[in-house]
């Protein structure tokens, strides 16, 4: 103890990046009546963990981080600075002590720590009373400041305190006829947390004894707190912290992150007609509810009314190019729709509509990554840019883009970054879901949306496709239908993280159905031939009892986000609420990933504040919100549920998000 306390902050080891991208490319899907390729997600981040290395005899990830205390110069308050949280606390000849009163807690932060790794306490305890084996308490807490969680583990010099230990955390027993030293002679504990293994482990002089498990639930810990339950004096020496720091020199992918802080000048959004507005006005601004590839009249016996859509909250239809581009329109006009219209339009007819009060769009063509990549990328582009000149020029209020792929790993992500950049508005599509059972995450929703936002700067309209089919066949690379909550899950991830305009993919119809894709519908038929069975029919694909109420339960859903999504469009295509006039957090406990809730801030049209939020995850998590203004109360939306309660002094509130969960709250302050 005759050095001079320091605070070390050495590397332990070497490690690899934080994150890595896939670059399998994804495939198309073609249909002889489907153009709209049904592209395979990939996500296109994956956190690495640490390299592993012998932690008090396991295998733990290394930590990056060293922070040593040895009390030797006079002052506990800084390098590193130790915080009294009650209680009296002093340095006698170089060691830190407390304990006489009942209660007297200090503890020491240690910063932004790694998401799911190991922190290890080390120091030398003794007591100046020689109490034997008496029942007397030192404890020992663990905290994630963030979810606000803490776990502790009490311990004492008298083996059978705990019944037959004297260590103990609320749930566990340490090992038998273990206990603290009874005299004045010191000892080493270790304090050894891995929420990676689900462990809690102390050790005292290298030999265990007491091992739990992180039944708090927490993804990092990065406070220590020692407390005492008075009457003993006690004496710590020689503190010493291992840990791996957050790396927050790494490059944050937009969007990856829980609280969104995007659009807090205005939100790039178009009204009826395409034209780009960045303020929201109730009389002009318009939020896009559609759907892709319907047929217009009869077919094959069906007659398909577009009043469907309309009576289901769609207000947008990309309909099947079987008539002329007017024809289209005119239904749109009847139906109450705006009309999306796929491929290329002809000059003669684009001087006929242009004017058109229900155009709204021109997709060029459909995921051109994907269905052009190793043919002539350089010249598509250049036709599309061409076409796109020659259309701004006739209809200078007609949006002209195309609409994309989820494919944004390398070595895709330059040409979709063109693509995605190049048209009026910024579109792709979307499905995650391969086999509803098994999808652990709809995040890449979130990837993709995000690096449209951020690419185009904030500046441009990005629309998003979400799957609402399932595609027949062996094997679980195919598509399945989502499950109702995945499916209003995937609308709100796309707004939260930047979507301005939501399609789905796709209404039940013949078109469908020919390119081997069952969809959704109030009503869906075994199939829309007259008989499946008959030769004739290239692709019938009937469909079973079961995919029938699947599509049935996803209109409903449809419907139900649809209803949603109107009432709250005044508030998404508002500025969001910047850190200045509010700044929250979202803190979640063990999850698959860091960020499983994704939230986003808006105003209120009547006062206060809407947070939209979102658990990307099949995971059930419980999170914490935290405000730094104080809330009057909060309110539940669309659920018929009570609101959580407000805690921490009216600043903050927890919930629980069950898998895909969706909550939405009110907020008045």
């Amino acid at each position: 103890m005759d050095q001079a306390r320091r605070t070390e902050h050495a590397s332990i080891s070497e490690h690899r990046p934080f994150w890595s991208a896939s670059n399998r490319r994804t495939k198309s899907l073609t249909r002889r009546s489907l153009p709209c390729a049904v592209a395979c997600i990939v996500g296109f981040l994956s956190l690495v963990l640490p390299d592993k290395a012998t932690f008090a005899g396991e295998a733990v990830a290394a930590a990056a981080n060293v922070i040593a205390d040895d009390f030797s110069d006079g002052d506990f308050t800084r390098n590193p600075a130790w915080t009294v949280e009650s209680g009296t606390f002093e340095l006698r000849n170089g060691e830190l002590a407390f304990g006489a009163e009942n209660d007297a807690a200090i503890h020491l932060d240690i910063g932004q720590v790694a998401w799911k790794t190991p922190v290890k306490y080390r120091f030398t305890l003794r007591q100046t009373n020689a109490s034997g084996k008496s029942s007397y308490l030192f404890v020992l807490g663990l905290s994630d400041t963030e979810t606000g969680r803490t776990q502790e583990i009490s311990a004492s010099p008298f083996a059978g305190y705990f019944g037959t230990s004297g260590f103990y955390d609320g749930a566990t027993v340490g090992v038998k006829d273990a206990m603290l030293n009874g005299d004045t002679v010191g000892q080493v504990l270790e304090v050894i947390f891995d929420p990676a293994a689900d462990s809690v482990k102390l050790l005292k002089d290298g030999v265990e004894v007491f091992r739990g498990s992180n039944r708090m639930e927490m993804p990092r810990v990065n406070r220590l707190t020692l407390k005492s339950g008075g009457t003993l004096t006690w004496l710590v020496d020689d503190f010493r912290v291992e840990f791996v720091p957050k790396d927050t020199a790494r490059t944050v992918v937009p969007g990856s992150e829980g609280v969104q802080k995007i659009y807090t000048s205005g939100v790039p959004h178009t009204d009826k007609n395409g034209r780009l507005l960045m303020q929201f006005t109730s009389d002009q601004s318009f939020l896009q509810l559609g759907i892709w590839g319907n047929p217009i009249g009869e077919t094959w016996g069906t007659r398909y009314d577009l009043k469907t859509l309309a009576e289901g909250g769609f207000n947008t239809m990309w309909p099947w190019p079987s008539g002329t581009p007017r024809d289209s329109l005119e239904h749109g006009r009847a139906a109450g729709l705006q009309v999306v219209l796929m491929h290329p339009i002809p000059e003669d007819e684009i001087a006929k509509i242009k004017d058109h009060p229900n155009l709204f769009g021109n997709v060029w063509t459909d995921e051109p990554t994907g269905n052009f990549w190793g043919k002539d990328m350089e010249g598509q582009f250049k036709a599309f840019q061409d076409y796109k000149t020659k259309i701004n020029r006739l209809a200078p209020n007609l949006p002209v883009f195309v609409n994309d792929v989820p494919w944004i790993t390398p070595p895709a992500t330059e040409w979709w970054t063109k693509w995605n950049t190049a048209g009026d508005v910024s579109c792709h599509d979307n499905y995650p879901i391969k086999h509803s059972a098994r999808t652990q995450t709809i995040s890449a929703i979130a990837d993709t949306v995000g690096l449209a936002v951020d690419m185009n700067r904030q500046k441009k309209p990005v629309w998003l496709i979400v799957g609402a089919f399932e595609q027949p066949g062996s094997g679980g690379a195919t598509f399945r239908f989502p499950t109702p909550m995945q499916l209003r899950a995937s609308v709100y991830t796309g707004l939260i993280h930047g979507a301005t305009g939501i399609c789905y993919f796709t209404w039940d119809t013949y078109v469908c159905r020919d390119g081997n894709v069952i969809g959704m519908a109030p009503e869906p038929k075994v199939a829309y031939v007259p008989s499946p069975q008959q030769e004739g029919y290239t692709h019938p694909t009937p469909a079973t009892p079961a995919q029938l109420i699947a599509a049935r339960s996803l209109w409903t859903m449809a419907i139900q986000v649809n209803r949603e999504v109107r009432e709250l469009t005044p508030s998404i295509l508002s500025p969001t609420v910047d850190s200045k006039t509010c700044d929250y957090s979202v803190a979640t406990g063990l999850g698959r990933t860091e960020h499983p809730i994704r939230c986003l801030l808006k105003p209120h049209p009547e006062g206060g504040y809407l947070l939209l939020t979102v658990n990307v995850e099949d995971s059930v998590e419980t999170a914490r919100f935290q405000f730094s203004p104080k809330m009057a109360n909060v309110e539940k939306l669309f659920e018929n549920q009570l609101p959580p309660k407000l805690i921490a002094e009216g600043r903050a509130f927890e919930d629980q998000f069950e898998p895909f969960e969706v909550h939405v709250y009110r907020l008045k302050m």
